[in-house]
């Protein structure tokens, strides 16, 4: 079960990435992605992650399952400290923000986001933002936009680089006037709230993340850089679903939607608060409560989905760029919860609900 949406992106990175192959095929074909041969971790699931990643094309892998009784990690070709790129993952940390911030009085979960930003005679409210049900596109609709989205797929470059908040606010005023209330997958939607709390706040929205979420949790070695020129030194780049290597995706103003950089080790973290109730200031279930239909038997809370799968409900997101892909898998009830993350823009989605599903109790 994938975030249908999510899968559009991450196809719509293949067919220019694709395009890339036909382009460049005189500098000669890619050696295709496989799974990384080295295993790292708990052995056993280690192994258990070889045997159900084998002949698919992910690349190197990295994997936390959090339990009742503990953390547990493996990768294959990585390990629980390999810095990757989580892509709409950041969503969840968004949302909190939001939560938060409402928390703390700063905004209304009901508040029209032009309470805090000019978007014209755009009429939605900050949780129709965080549930997708804006009636805003997934992507910045103005031509030159999709021109310059075409074009970095192509050239396999962060499509997101040059926009600044201003320009997410551009894009979202551009619009004008949507139909609210049915759910469809937005990155416009998500990063318009992170620069809606930004401006509510008066903090920028990286520096709310870091304040509000990473330091409380000592998520020390995730970033959201924002910019190629505030990467980490040696900051790792991934591979196009036909292995060739992609620029990371830092995002600038559109960074709420899926700029974060993290690690397994990390996000094991995150996790374990979501599960144990223990996020700084946020109920839990005020995020992750299905509030809302997304279609195809998925409901919708503050940006994560609810799916039934196989006798269970399974809350999550998973996320894309291009070179990443990742899954965030819950599974509430056995406070179980799995992160796995590739370096390869392969869909990761049904490795992390056949992982919960295997190690849940």
């Amino acid at each position: 079960m994938t975030a249908r949406p999510v899968r559009r992106r991450t196809a719509l990175t293949a067919v220019g990435a694709g395009a890339a192959v036909l382009g460049l095929g005189a500098l000669g074909r890619p050696r295709p992605p496989r799974p990384g041969a080295r295993r790292t971790g708990d052995a056993e699931l280690a192994g258990r992650l070889a045997a159900i990643c084998a002949g698919t094309a992910v690349g190197n892998v990295t994997a936390a399952v959090v339990t009742p009784d503990g953390e547990r990690f493996a990768g294959l070709g990585a390990d629980r400290h390999t810095e990757v790129e989580i892509g709409s993952v950041t969503k969840t940390t968004t949302a909190f923000l939001l939560a938060r911030s409402a928390a703390l009085g700063a905004v209304s979960l009901d508040d029209p986001v032009r309470d805090h930003l000019d978007v014209g005679a755009g009429d939605y409210t900050l949780l129709d933002l965080a549930t997708h049900r804006s009636g805003l596109p997934r992507l910045d609709p103005r031509p030159a936009a999709v021109g310059r989205m075409v074009l970095s797929n192509f050239l396999r470059t962060d499509p997101y680089a040059a926009d600044g908040p201003e320009d997410v606010v551009a894009a979202a005023r551009s619009v004008g006037r949507t139909e609210r209330g049915e759910v469809s997958y937005s990155n416009l939607g998500v990063a318009l709230l992170g620069q809606a709390l930004a401006s509510a706040t008066g903090s920028a929205w990286d520096e709310l993340l870091r304040s509000r979420l990473l330091r409380p949790l000592g998520m020390d070695a995730t970033t959201a850089p924002l910019s190629a020129a505030r990467l980490r030194a040696g900051a790792p780049h991934g591979r196009t679903s036909t292995g060739r290597p992609a620029d990371p995706w830092t995002m600038a103003g559109w960074a709420p939607a899926g700029g974060i950089r993290s690690t397994a080790a990390d996000m094991a973290r995150y996790v374990r608060a979501v599960l144990d109730d223990a996020l700084p200031g946020v109920a839990a279930g005020e995020l992750l409560e299905p509030r809302f239909d997304a279609g195809d038997g998925r409901r919708i809370g503050l940006a994560w989905f609810s799916t039934p799968y196989r006798g269970r409900t399974v809350t999550w997101h998973n996320g894309g760029t291009g070179g990443y892909a990742t899954m965030l898998a819950l599974d509430r009830a056995a406070r179980t919860g799995v992160f796995v993350a590739t370096d390869v823009a392969a869909d990761v989605d049904a490795i992390g609900f056949r992982l919960l599903t295997e190690l849940a109790s």
